[in-house]
């Protein structure tokens, strides 16, 4: 999910070809990653 931020973030383009899938699944992966943030967890890239 990480590469996935990454890409749409350094190739719009790409990231836009993308299916609904993908956009979605990121959009899940990074309200959940701040949530837990928001509770205490770490959330750095590689735990």
């Amino acid at each position: 999910m990480e590469k996935l931020a990454h890409l749409r973030d350094t190739q719009p383009d790409l990231y836009g070809r993308l299916g609904a899938v993908a956009h979605i699944a990121l959009g899940h992966y990074e309200a959940d990653k701040k949530n837990a943030a928001a509770h205490g967890r770490n959330v750095d890239e590689g735990n």
